[in-house]
């Protein structure tokens, strides 16, 4: 289990580290443009590209993300009964990217099978393998 948890954590340092580099924030149009192809489901107020809900995640942990109203760069993310408003930024890998700042130093990674919270302060994952539902 420790051997599966420091290989996840270094490919995902490393990702991390490949993803510094180009760390502004999506524009408007980048990130519209993004979802272009996404299209809203009727009684489905969240754009079809963003991975919103309840995520479970290993070790029993859950994350809780939404929208944040009036921007479509921002989520919303709720991590041990705290809200925080995270940032989509460019990653150089694909993956859907979101990071909370110095502030609160989360980085909230998703790709399509899984996401992955990050502390970036302490370099470490908070809760890993989760998924939505």
């Amino acid at each position: 289990m420790r051997v599966l948890i420091g290989v996840a954590l270094a490919t995902l340092l490393c990702a991390q580290q490949a993803d510094a580099a180009p760390k502004k924030t999506r524009s408007a149009a980048s990130h519209s443009a993004h979802h272009a192809a996404a299209t809203r489901k009727p009684g489905n107020p969240e754009p079809a590209g963003v991975l919103t809900g309840k995520f479970r995640c290993e070790l029993g942990r859950r994350v809780r993300v939404r929208s944040a109203k009036g921007s479509v760069n921002s989520i919303l993310l709720n991590w041990k009964g705290r809200e925080y408003r995270l940032e989509a930024v460019q990653s150089a890998s694909g993956a859907d990217r979101y990071e909370g700042g110095a502030e609160s130093g989360l980085v909230w990674i998703v790709i399509p099978s899984k996401a992955i919270l990050l502390d970036a302060k302490l370099g470490r994952p908070l809760a890993n393998e989760c998924r939505r539902g």
